[in-house]
């Protein structure tokens, strides 16, 4: 990520770049199929982040 904002690139269009990229061991990664969503407020993206999902 840090190439992504030295790059000057949005937080959304960092993600986006990564969509569909091999895994990263320390960080993880963003599925090809993943689907984006809007949300409304940062305290519903700690919300989103604190839910598992089962694989």
């Amino acid at each position: 990520m840090k190439e992504a904002r030295d790059a000057g690139f949005s937080a959304w269009e960092a993600v986006q770049y990564w969509v569909g990229e091999p895994e990263d061991p320390r960080g993880g990664g963003v599925a090809a199929d993943a689907e984006g969503q809007v949300l409304p407020d940062s305290q519903a993206v700690y919300g989103l982040a604190s839910q598992t999902v089962d694989e």
